[in-house]
């Protein structure tokens, strides 16, 4: 190939679609040892299938843990990972690669869980919370609902799995100490980039919506 200009434009229908799964692999098989099958949420419609390789999945896996490390430090912490577990491969990536900067403890989306979880630790450790930007805020009202103290706990948010306005960022700010978006697809990779400072600031330049 010469030029990309030489390679057809693609769409989950033209190439996705139109292809079985283990066709799209190298050598057209689908392997069996070492690899592991990501499903994609299905929000357009429907989930789909990609086959992850052990190379592949360590350089994601890393990627996650150094922007973890650059947006909150190297002190470590206790990760409650609030995304949804299973095949779906924000939340099963995101808990092993954190692993690297503390103790993790998947917790799935579930306020019981989350809460309970610190109570019983307490509040001696800098804790960051993985998940969905509206159920964060969702944990932050049910936590306050059941009086839950969230100002004797040092809590930084990683949101991700979909895009966050400022005004939710300004909410979750009452509580949290940091809160930073990671971007990315299961059809492409997560992982593929994150809020930085100076993106922040530019984004809060604009209306808070």
């Amino acid at each position: 190939i010469a030029s990309l200009a030489e390679l057809p434009e693609t769409d989950k229908a033209s190439y996705i679609d139109a292809n079985p799964l283990p066709s799209r692999c190298l050598d057209g098989r689908l392997p069996l040892l070492g690899t592991t099958i990501d499903e994609s949420s299905g929000s357009t419609g429907t989930p789909y299938n990609w086959v992850r390789g052990a190379a592949e999945r360590d350089h994601v896996r890393r990627m996650i843990s150094f922007f973890a490390r650059y947006a909150f430090g190297s002190q470590p912490m206790v990760v409650l990972n609030a995304f949804s577990m299973g095949a779906w491969a924000t939340g099963l990536t995101t808990a092993i690669a954190l692993e690297r900067n503390g103790l993790v403890k998947a917790t799935g989306p579930h306020v019981e869980k989350i809460i309970g979880t610190m109570r019983e630790l307490g509040p001696g450790y800098r804790y960051l919370v993985v998940g969905y930007p509206p159920f964060l805020k969702l944990l932050l009202d049910e936590g306050d609902a059941r009086g839950f103290d969230w100002g004797a706990y040092t809590m930084h948010a990683l949101l991700g799995g979909e895009g966050n306005s400022e005004g939710l960022r300004d909410y979750l700010l009452r509580r949290f100490r940091s809160v930073v978006s990671g971007y990315g697809a299961t059809d492409v990779e997560i992982g593929l980039a994150a809020e930085t400072p100076v993106t922040t600031a530019l984004r809060r330049l604009g209306p808070r919506r």
